[in-house]
């Protein structure tokens, strides 16, 4: 019998990996803190199946790379509704814990995660991205700055 003084223990100890059920197959991830790792023998799909709860956290992981493989994720991984991410290289992964997206449905949220392709949607996203740029603009901001700048202007008064 599993005391209250030692139920993380029991959780802790309990299996986490989650096993890979190969090309063009679904992952269904129905406890916390599980890991897949897939491996791959050449380009491969798999799919993440719904949450049915909030607050699972899964890893998902390219252990063995013998072609990128790519994931649909049923019901989106972030608020834009992104579907899709590419595991290219050994190691990449994602980390994700399951939301609620309305009253009855879970959808996945990224958590963390080193994939080198960008997540992407199958339909092209109608708000804005949360991504920052990685090169600077060319061409000057138009709207003034609503906090003072920390450092002195270099321009005379």
């Amino acid at each position: 019998m599993t005391q209250p003084l030692n139920i993380h223990h029991q959780l802790y100890r309990g299996p986490k990996v989650l096993t890979d059920p190969g090309d063009a197959e679904t992952i269904r991830v129905t406890q916390d803190l599980q890991i897949c790792e897939m491996t791959s023998a050449a380009a491969e799909t798999r799919t993440l199946a719904r949450p049915t709860k909030s607050g699972i956290r899964f890893i998902l992981r390219l252990y063995s790379d013998g072609g990128t493989v790519t994931v649909t994720v049923t019901g989106g991984m972030n608020p834009d509704g992104d579907t899709e991410a590419t595991y290219a290289d050994a190691g990449d992964f994602l980390s994700f814990v399951s939301v609620r997206a309305s009253a009855s449905t879970y959808r996945w949220d990224i958590l963390e995660g080193n994939v080198g392709t960008v997540v992407s949607s199958s339909t092209p996203s109608a708000t804005p991205s949360h991504t920052a740029s990685a090169t600077p603009s060319a061409t000057p901001s138009a709207t003034p700055s609503a906090t003072p700048s920390a450092t002195p202007s270099h321009s005379p008064s």
